[in-house]
């Protein structure tokens, strides 16, 4: 049985939605790729703790529960559910897991058949009482993570985890050999395919 491990934001919410959002609320033209590259904040002169308040904001005026599935989440969420056991690991914050629960409830009903598991997230410090991706994925058995971020990838990949990366903007050339970049839901089920056959 293979089992997979799946980020919630970036991988099942599509970050442009906050794009759109924060581009209309303050007037920027930010684009995702400006928002996802390495060191957004330093170099467009936001303090991380006012992007932090700004996502806050975002997830507290729409309601975690009103955003909508990445495209092509849900349908392969449910057909990787046929192949394996299939988790939600995330590290989204302590204030929307009610509505983080309600959301995957509502969109993804029953399709994560290995629970919802609450993550330390690496940009605040009141989660340290909570297990990392990796200790998750560990306990789990995870055999594939898949993730956006490379903080919680690389260490995942380091204890060989395959990691199918949604990779929109990064050199792909500079990562490690169980990091498999993708851009889309569709590359992300090939390429479990394709490693699955090997």
């Amino acid at each position: 049985m293979v089992n997979f491990g799946i980020d919630l934001d970036g991988v099942c919410f599509d970050w442009q939605y906050f794009v759109d959002w924060h581009n209309n609320v303050y007037g920027t033209l930010f684009t995702k790729k400006d928002f996802m590259s390495e060191g957004f904040c330093e170099r467009f002169d936001i303090p991380f703790r006012v992007l932090e308040r700004r996502v806050l904001g975002m997830f507290k005026t729409v309601g975690s529960r009103n955003l909508t599935p990445a495209s092509g989440a849900v349908s392969s969420v449910r057909e990787l559910s046929k192949m394996g056991k299939t988790l939600a690991v995330t590290a989204r914050p302590s204030w929307c897991h009610e509505d983080t629960l309600y959301w995957i409830r509502a969109n993804f009903n029953g399709a994560f058949n290995g629970g919802v598991h609450f993550t330390r997230n690496h940009h605040f410090n009141n989660t340290s009482h909570l297990q990392t991706k990796l200790e998750v994925c560990l306990r789990e058995g995870v055999s594939y993570l898949i993730e956006d971020d490379l903080k919680y990838a690389l260490p995942c990949a380091e204890r060989g985890i395959r990691v199918i990366l949604f990779d929109y903007y990064r050199d792909r050339s500079k990562l490690p050999d169980k990091v498999h970049p993708v851009y889309s839901w569709t590359e992300a089920l090939d390429k479990i395919k394709e490693l699955e056959i090997r």
